[in-house]
């Protein structure tokens, strides 16, 4: 897949995503995205985006705190081809998000 913001491939990648606009603010750590080394475009795929949501949600004990809670994603890298969020175009929170088609 292409980056859908300048054209370029997509690399699969482990990133970590944080939420400042949440109370406390938190950073998920090791979430599987396709990432643009040209400009930075992440994408996620839906079942990543909906662990990320239930983290969010859910706000249980993280693994360690920082200047933030921060917690760790362990699911397994879905396959290609599944259908794909994009959260870096998605407006200004990053919960709010396109879903994308492969």
């Amino acid at each position: 897949m292409n980056c859908p913001r300048c054209g370029r491939p997509l690399v699969q990648r482990r990133v970590s995503v944080c939420m400042c606009d949440t109370s406390p603010a938190i950073k998920i750590e090791g979430v599987p995205a396709l990432v643009c080394e040209n400009c930075g475009e992440r994408v996620y795929k839906a079942d990543a985006m909906e662990r990320i949501e239930d983290i969010r949600d859910s706000m249980g004990a993280p693994d360690r705190v920082e200047s933030m809670l921060v917690y760790r994603f362990e699911l397994p890298i879905p396959p290609v081809g599944q259908p794909l969020i994009n959260l870096a175009t998605a407006g200004t929170s990053v919960l709010r998000y396109t879903a994308l088609t492969s």
